[in-house]
């Protein structure tokens, strides 16, 4: 806005050359520009002292000089002046090119380079904190024997006849599902189907239940209904405090069920409830949520295949 209202200073109309999209990206780039052509052209017209904007799909505005013939041309001081186009036209009809200087830290290419750097950054930072949280993990004795010992749960569940039953609220919920799906289906193996029900994907179900119960009786409800001492049941819960978890592990350990539980933070309440705790230790919803499916991968490997191998002998 400052080079613009210089410029309106030096004469007694500003005519505005501005790029257009597919010109910017000829010069820029392809994530260039940052606004559409519209709304830059929207933003100059809001301006006062601009008098009529004109946008040019050239690399340059050339054409655009030789129709308005300028008696100022102004560019940006990042310019020399042999270096500006059009400077040899207005000058040979008498006209005359003003250089402006830069506002210090005022550049569109810096800003959107400093962006970059942020973002780039921030890439880095959220694979280390991944990273960090999967050692911290690694580490964790306690964790990796309840890891194991759910396994160890789930195949002797599955080869008995008996089915793995999950659960778990937003992200927590597709995470079952994903669970599910590679039980189900497969994961890394051909080999028979192992039953698994995932009790948030009934739509229908859970907002009767929760019409005529509450929200928090939701999963309590169908673990009522499913549930068997045979069964293995995990509820995913990166707080460790959701209620209608909390109420389906305690109908589950009722019912005779093994109990699991994926949690985050301290493991909360749920953690006290449940035969095998899996805590990760984090504030971060989304490095539990990424920690917890990595285990969820390695769950589902640990109970392909030896049940596999089992199935070929």
């Amino acid at each position: 806005i400052g080079y613009l209202r210089k410029a309106a200073d030096m004469g007694d109309l500003l005519v505005v050359g501005l790029n257009s999209d597919e010109s910017v990206r000829k010069l820029k780039g392809a994530s260039r520009p940052i606004n559409n052509q519209n709304d830059r052209a929207e933003v100059l017209s809001a301006l006062s002292f601009v008098d009529y904007i004109a946008i040019f799909d050239e690399d340059t505005p050339l054409d655009l000089i030789k129709i308005f013939q300028p008696d100022v041309l102004v560019k940006g001081a990042d310019y020399k002046p042999e270096e500006v186009v059009g400077r040899e036209e207005v000058e040979d009809l008498g006209g005359k090119l003003v250089l402006i200087p830069f506002s210090k830290g005022k550049s569109t290419t810096n800003t959107v380079r400093e962006l970059k750097k942020l973002q780039d950054a921030l890439i880095k930072n959220r694979l280390k904190e991944s990273i960090i949280v999967k050692q911290q993990l690694l580490n964790n004795s306690e964790c990796l024997k309840n890891i194991s010992l759910l396994a160890d749960e789930i195949r002797t569940c599955l080869k008995n006849g008996g089915k793995l039953i999950l659960c778990g609220n937003g992200g927590s919920a597709s995470d079952a599902l994903h669970f599910a799906g590679e039980v189900v289906g497969r994961y890394q193996r051909e080999r028979r189907a192992f039953p698994a029900v995932v009790l948030n994907a009934d739509v229908a179900t859970m907002t009767a239940i929760s019409n005529d119960y509450g929200y928090s009786e939701v999963f309590a409800r169908q673990a009522e209904a499913h549930v068997s001492k045979n069964d293995v049941f995990i509820g995913i819960s990166t707080s460790g405090n959701s209620e209608n978890v909390l109420r389906a592990v305690e109908v589950a350990k009722r019912k005779g069920a093994v109990v699991s539980a994926l949690l985050g933070r301290d493991g909360g309440k749920i953690a006290k409830k449940v035969d095998y705790p899996i805590i990760i230790p984090c504030d971060v919803t989304a490095r539990v949520q990424e920690t917890h499916i990595c285990i969820i991968h390695i769950l589902c490997e640990l109970i392909e295949t030896p049940l596999v191998m089992l199935a070929d002998e």
